[in-house]
Order: C-alpha cells, then structure tokens, then sequence
C-alpha cells in the first residue's frame, strides 16, 4: 500500500473550515433534546455488541462536540476525542470536560497516540476523507491485536432516502456539497482491504436519523416524537436485524487480527 501523504488535499481544507464555520450551529444539534435524544441512539446502536470494561481504550475520530462521552453508558478506562475544527474541540472542552476524557484539535492523518486503543468508532467520518483506505489502514494501526474498529455511514442503497438527501444539500447551507455514500458492500470491501476480521454490516436509522441531523421544531412537540422513533427504530433492528436497504444509515464492525 502506497504511504499515507500528510499534505491536505483542497477537500480537506475545504471541510475543515466549513466545520470551524458551522462549529455554534453543529453544537445545537447536541445541545437541543430532541436531537440529542436520536443522537445517543446512533451512537449506542452503532456499539451495539462492542464489550466495554474498566479498562477499555476508546478513540472516536471525528469527535465533533465531544458529546459521546455523556452518550455513553459503558465503562471505559480513558476516552479521546479528536477532530480536525478547533471551533468543535473549544467546544468539546467546555461542554463535556472529564477526567477520563481528552479532546485533541488534529487531522487524523498527523495524529500518533502514545498507547494504542480497545475501540475505535467514527460517526459519519469516513465519506469525508480523499484516501479512504490509506486513511483508514493509518486509524486501524492505532487498535491493539484483537481491537474494534466501528464506523457509521451514511448509505445510498435505498433512492427515496438518497433523493431527501440530496434535497438538504440544496437547502442546508451548512451541509457539505460534496457528500460521498457507500453501500454496504463498498464498506465491507474497505475494511477488508485494511485487514480487519470478523466483519459485520448492518443497516442503523429508519425513522430517527432526520431528528439526530436537523434541529427540528417545535420542542414540546418534536421531543415526544424523536422519543417514539428511536423506540420504533429499535425495535426494528431487534426484531429484523440488517435492513439496509430501508436505513438511512450503515454500520461497519470489524477486528485486528488477535495475537497468537
């Protein structure tokens, strides 16, 4: 595999400023209950299946806000957070400081931890990188033998949901123009090209995903409403498992190789 170039590509600088940008707006969406609500349940379902404990290394790549740290209810030894806008990591230290926390402002193509890491996840992080599996072979270099790498993306198997997409790009200005989806057979391949055993795609988000990505109003109204739909959404994904084709979202879940 060619090395990873450090340079930032016209892409990456692009994004990098819209995320600095948007950086005030982008935290409402954590902020407001009723988005914060769908939310925690992207997040936990996307770790549906990861084992936590007292011990646990976690990095989430893309942290945003930072906070996955009050979405998460599993044990974990430390937790770093890193992203690229230092508009959301100022945020990330001022809404959601924890001794166990750390956010770091970095591109993850420059970032090298000190100790490697139990889990790794990303929340709608992939699509944005120029050199997907170059990118993605540096971060799966950061996990331990036998350690977890989760990303969400979102997917464009199903054209009704990919049509209200390409809707917001239109009418969303703090939604980034140059959106790339894969499917779940684009996600599979990828992690296979980087090495990663034991991998698992499922489909996350029928109802709720519009809550937990717009701040929608009114509040009395739409709370009860994200409360119903992340209901909904569970029961879909316990009763029927892996309907991509129907979710607006895709999960990746794969391994490193264990140590023999």
């Amino acid at each position: 595999m060619a090395e990873l170039s450090k340079d930032q590509s016209h892409h990456e600088i692009k994004d990098k400023a819209l995320f600095d940008a948007i950086s005030p707006k982008y935290l409402e969406k954590d902020l407001a209950p009723q988005s914060s609500i769908a939310r925690k349940h992207r997040l936990l379902s996307s770790l549906k299946g990861v084992n936590f404990n007292e011990n646990t290394r976690v990095l989430e790549v893309g942290c945003g806000a930072g906070f996955s740290v009050n979405y998460l209810d599993k044990p974990y030894l430390a937790y770093v957070g890193v992203d690229y806008s230092q508009g959301l990591i100022d945020y990330a230290n001022q809404y959601n400081s924890k001794p166990k926390a750390q956010f770091i402002c970095a591109n993850i193509k420059e970032y090298q931890p000190e100790e490697k890491f139990d889990v790794i996840f990303m929340i709608g992080v992939l699509h944005h990188f120029d050199d997907m599996q170059g990118i993605l072979a540096h971060i799966v270099s950061f996990l331990k033998p036998g350690g977890v790498l989760v990303a969400n993306e979102p997917q464009s198997s199903n054209p009704l949901i990919q049509g209200l997409r390409n809707l917001r790009t239109k009418l969303d200005k703090s939604y980034s123009d140059d959106q790339v989806q894969l499917i779940p057979e684009d996600l599979k391949r990828l992690y296979e090209s980087v090495g990663l055993e034991k991998i698992q795609v499922f489909g996350q988000g029928y109802f709720s995903t519009p809550f937990a990505e717009v701040v929608l109003k009114p509040m009395w109204l739409l709370i009860p409403l994200s409360q119903f739909f992340t209901f909904i959404d569970e029961l879909i994904m316990k009763f029927f498992g892996s309907l991509t084709f129907f979710s607006w979202n895709c999960v990746a879940f794969g391994r490193t190789k264990s140590e023999k």
